[in-house]
């Protein structure tokens, strides 16, 4: 047997008070969601004698990348309005998606982007936001 995990039973959270440390509840049923890709800049430090005749680098700062969700909404979901909400505010909010294992990425972030509710014939509404994390994102392993 395979030591493969799958998604189910992942949780998206946003702090009512758009602060870490704040009651996150979970916004909407999630369909998809991809974490930030962290990402670091580098600097080229190559001079006239370089060893070798190769480039030489040194680290820039981190960038906490864009993470996306794809969220389900209900009759009677607010999670639409709540992003709307978050999207005009110029201050970031703070989110959370937690692995059935525990696991927690947190973030705080901008929404870049957030796309109305798509609506199809089979009637379920599907809204996709993305989100710019601004500082360091934080990690908690699960078990």
């Amino acid at each position: 047997m395979a030591d493969a995990k799958t998604g189910y039973g992942t949780t998206f959270k946003r702090s009512d008070t758009g602060l870490s440390g704040g009651v996150m509840t979970a916004i909407a049923k999630v369909r998809s969601l991809t974490p930030a890709k962290l990402s670091r800049g580098t600097k080229d430090v190559t001079h006239l004698e370089s060893p070798g005749g190769y480039r030489e680098f040194i680290t820039d700062l981190r960038d906490g990348g864009e993470f996306s969700v794809e969220l389900y909404l209900g009759a009677t979901d607010a999670a639409y309005d709540e992003l709307l909400v978050d999207f005009a505010d110029d201050d970031p909010g703070y989110y959370e998606m937690e692995m059935s294992n525990g696991a927690v990425w947190g973030y705080a972030a901008f929404i870049t982007n957030l796309e109305p509710p798509t609506i199809n014939v089979d009637g379920e509404l599907i809204v996709s936001a993305t989100f710019k994390v601004t500082g360091q994102p934080s990690w908690t392993a699960g078990t």
